[in-house]
């Protein structure tokens, strides 16, 4: 014998309004509707009036959480075909070498605040909103230097040559304003970079550091995509050394030539 249990009601209740919303079957967007006024719970479902009847519409919890909302908008086809944002290395092709810098894109999903590197077809795609669910992601397009000397070069202090390492660090700096997270997403400014083989510089100790993360002093040498320890490349052993993102010195403890190094700089892409 089938046993039919009763959902327990509950009768004359009353809300002011933010808490639930009519809910209509043939409407996907569901689109805030707040309802005022009496209803009466059966089960977990409530419904308007203060007590069953025939033919009562049925109300839904409102969802305060914006990202929630956008994804109740999504049209169920959409939903089937999406299959994400999918990260994807670059690709630099032979003109962009040869122009020194090429474009690179990112996504961050707004609700989780994860950064991811896209290509260009996946860029347009989500910066258009080619489909709803592109709605939850913010993208960014960032130049990117990749070619040059790994510092800006002066002459009776004024810039001649602007380097990968300032140029990029200054380009996150700005677009990390748009896309906050980016800084720590794009750690190293020399990544993919093709910087001009160099001997015999120097490091006054706010441009370089040791692999231990201690500020470097001395001779460095460009070999291999990266600086070196020492003034010439050799067949010994020597070590790599890793650009800073900041001085680590305060203001009043710089050389005049340190000054200049750290004078504000214009983004590489908005030269004349």
């Amino acid at each position: 014998m089938k046993i039919h249990r009763k959902d327990k009601t509950v009768n004359n209740l009353h809300t002011k309004g933010g808490e639930y919303q009519v809910f209509n079957v043939g409407d996907k967007t569901q689109a805030p509707n707040y309802y005022i006024g009496p209803y009466h719970l059966k089960g977990k479902m409530a419904y308007i009036g203060s007590e069953p009847r025939s033919g009562t519409r049925k109300l839904r919890k409102v969802v305060k959480d914006r990202n929630v909302f956008t994804y109740n908008k999504l049209n169920t086809n959409y939903a089937k075909k999406f299959g994400g944002v999918i990260s994807s290395p670059p690709t630099i092709l032979q003109q962009e070498e040869d122009k020194g810098f090429f474009s690179r894109y990112f996504a961050k999903k707004l609700n989780t605040g994860e950064i991811i590197e896209i290509n260009k077809v996946t860029y347009k795609d989500v910066s258009k909103d080619k489909s709803p669910h592109h709605k939850l992601y913010s993208t960014v397009e960032v130049e990117w230097k990749i070619s040059g000397p790994i510092f800006n070069i002066f002459h009776k202090q004024q810039i001649i040559e602007h380097g990968i390492v300032d140029t990029n660090m200054k380009t996150i700096s700005l677009l990390n304003q748009t896309m906050p997270g980016l800084t720590e997403y794009l750690s190293d400014a020399l990544e993919y970079a093709n910087p001009r083989e160099q001997d015999n510089l120097y490091s006054p100790g706010d441009q370089l550091m040791t692999v231990n993360r201690d500020e470097y002093v001395g001779y460095y040498h460009i070999h291999g995509n990266r600086p070196m320890e020492g003034r010439y490349h050799t067949p010994t052993g020597h070590n790599y050394l890793e650009p800073m993102s900041q001085t680590v010195f305060d203001e009043e403890e710089l050389t005049k030539e340190e000054k200049i190094l750290q004078t504000p700089k214009i983004a590489y892409n908005s030269l004349a």
